[in-house]
């Protein structure tokens, strides 16, 4: 199993997060800044480089923004090696994003260079004006030929289904509910859903979210409590629920529930720091409400 690489200046940080991932038998290594990590990078191989990058942003020796622009570069060099030093990489591999901005397409194999090099497919990165009944005009003035188009954008989000939430018979609107731990809605009680990772696997963050919930129910079935619901103080800023820049997200912003710029309600795409969080952290942390009302059955 590859590694995860820790890159923080701060030791505590490191050993917290060290002591957690190989409590669950994952493998770690720590840098304590950036440019130990690009030498490292430079001369990692398929097994010794990172699964998962965990890296701090203000650090002596450079920032993480700047090891983020550092990895970029060196994946439009692997680009340029599968494909040779006379492809048009500027043109067609080299998004105006920074890696995770929006999501990575893998190619571990190299199937798809290899057939680029064998003439059998070729990219045109472009704008699509319209069709046209040779294939598409595109915004450059080139046409593309296509007897057959297989569209990949479009896709609009389907937030929780469509299901109408209410609560005590007044609606909740989702798109303007904070979001608890990247699973609960504030103010709303004893409603948990599971929203993976958009830059691991899902089931990453899916496993952390079981895990957490169960945690929860048993410790209100200790103490014969009926509802959690977690509440926001009051002045906590918000943010979207993901900043990615995709159409597909930027189309359903309004939808999607938000997150607020500090902990509990900052939703972190980082499996290392949700892994302390989830599995470790109180579950009574000053913003879940505990709560055990008569039932309405039982009341005269």
């Amino acid at each position: 199993m590859k590694p995860i690489w820790i890159v923080d200046d701060d030791q505590s940080i490191r050993f917290v997060l060290e002591k957690a991932l190989l409590r669950e038998d994952l493998p770690t290594r720590s840098f304590t800044n950036p440019r130990d990590v690009l030498r490292a990078l430079e001369v990692a191989g398929d097994e010794d480089g990172p699964q998962i990058l965990v890296s701090d942003i203000r650090m002596p020796g450079g920032s993480g923004l700047d090891l983020l622009e550092k990895v970029k570069a060196k994946l439009l060099d692997l680009v340029r090696t599968a494909l040779g030093p006379d492809y048009d990489v500027a043109t067609h591999f080299t998004p105006r994003y920074n890696p995770w901005d929006q999501r990575l397409c893998l190619i571990p194999d190299e199937d798809l260079f290899a057939a680029m090099r064998s003439g059998k497919a070729t990219v045109a990165t472009d704008g699509i004006e319209r069709f046209t009944p040779e294939g598409l005009a595109l915004t450059s003035g080139k046409t593309l030929p296509a007897d057959i188009v297989v569209t990949a954008t479009g896709l609009k989000l389907n937030v929780f289904g469509d299901v109408a939430f209410d609560l005590d018979g007044a609606p909740v609107d989702v798109g303007k509910a904070l979001i608890y731990k990247g699973m609960m809605l504030g103010n709303v009680p004893n409603l948990t859903f599971c929203f993976g990772y958009t830059n691991a696997s899902w089931t990453l963050k899916a496993d952390l979210t079981s895990e957490y919930v169960c945690r929860l129910i048993n410790h209100m079935d200790a103490r014969k409590l009926r509802i959690a619901t977690p509440r926001p103080h009051a002045g906590l800023a918000e943010e979207p629920f993901l900043d990615f820049s995709s159409g597909y997200v930027q189309r359903a912003v309004d939808k999607l529930p938000k997150q607020g710029t500090e902990r509990p309600w900052k939703l972190h795409q980082n499996y290392a720091l949700d892994l302390v969080t989830l599995r470790f952290g109180k579950l009574d942390d000053g913003t879940m409400a505990f709560d055990n009302p008569v039932p309405r059955s039982k009341v005269a």
